[in-house]
């Protein structure tokens, strides 16, 4: 109630009440988890609401992504009232480690399950061998937090430079199938004119015609992002090499795994020659084969990889002998 009072100059006095009425207004709270916290104060003012309390976490998600608001969204609360907000600080530092003088495919694959991008320069040399780890910024012990803004830097041997004309790139693995978020290494291979050959993978600029199919980076690493069928391409100046990527949808469904069978050389059979080793691979959503070998060590080499062409496919490899006498094929 408000009590308005006038005098005048007669000393004569009017009071006049005002007598108002409070209506409060509500509003509905928004979803702002998976939003930056910018992005979240907008819709929360949108709604008539104002952030409240915001709580720094370590978390793996990126830095500033909300991950948690209270009160939850679609809460009916008063209009004006804040908004607490749980966002991400980034993952926790993490010690860098020592990767010079590891194969890039390992070291990229030591850092990234960290956490950490990496960023990859090669560089030639005469006495390291393609594709090792020359050095490394951060250097191993640093403790750094895994987030893109600090990638680690590795310069990676290209090889000696090239002294010969290319005839001819050649790309590999040749045509091959991914499935979506799937990711496929690269060779390119110079062959020059003397029939010699050397390792450009590193020295050649990459790219692909489709790339809302699979992306390439600059090591040859490709990632399988959606269905269709996009062109690898390496070109080293006026050379170039393209192979093709057949990107399939995962079969939602299916939990049956893929019957694969060696039918040669013969199980329990001793081998100790060149052998060509043949079988069949059978599955209602068949999509690829590939026959592989462990070169003494945990990351199997693949020896020859076929597509899909029906629900079966049967397959013929030939291979020479990795174990220095004779080996024997077990079941």
């Amino acid at each position: 109630m408000i009590l308005l009072a006038a005098t005048d100059s007669q000393g004569d006095r009017t009071l006049q009440t005002l007598v108002m009425t409070g209506v409060s207004s509500t509003t509905t709270v928004p979803n702002v988890v998976g939003q930056s916290q910018a992005s979240a104060a907008t819709t929360l003012g949108s709604a008539g609401l104002a952030v409240g309390t915001v709580t720094q976490v370590i978390n793996p998600a990126p830095v500033d992504q909300v991950l948690a608001q209270a009160p939850s969204a679609g809460e009916t609360i008063l209009s004006g009232e804040a908004v607490a907000l749980s966002v991400s600080a980034g993952p926790a530092p993490t010690v860098v480690p020592n990767v010079v003088g590891e194969f890039l495919t390992l070291a990229n694959t030591q850092l990234t399950n960290l956490g950490f991008t990496v960023a990859v320069t090669p560089q030639f040399s005469s006495t390291v061998p393609v594709n090792v780890v020359m050095a490394q910024a951060p250097v191993a012990g640093t403790v750094v937090a895994p987030i893109p803004a600090n990638p680690v830097a590795l310069t990676v041997s290209a090889g000696p430079p090239l002294a010969g004309t290319v005839a001819q790139i050649v790309v590999e693995p040749g045509p091959t199938s991914r499935l979506v978020g799937e990711s496929q290494q690269y060779r390119a291979t110079a062959i020059f004119t003397d029939n010699t050959s050397a390792d450009v993978t590193l020295s050649s600029i990459w790219s692909s015609t489709l790339g809302a199919v699979a992306s390439v980076n600059a090591t040859g690493n490709a990632l399988a992002l959606a269905n269709g069928a996009t062109t690898l391409q390496a070109t080293l100046g006026a050379m170039s090499g393209q192979t093709t990527l057949n990107v399939v949808t995962r079969s939602a469904g299916d939990g049956v795994p893929p019957a694969a069978i060696i039918t040669a050389p013969a199980a329990g059979s001793t081998i100790t020659a060149p052998v060509t080793v043949t079988g069949t691979a059978t599955d209602a959503n068949f999509l690829r084969y590939e026959t592989v070998a462990l070169a003494g060590d945990p990351v199997c080499t693949i020896l020859a990889e076929g597509m899909r062409r029906s629900r079966m496919a049967r397959w013929a490899t030939s291979i020479r002998l990795r174990c220095s006498t004779t080996c024997t094929r077990s079941v």
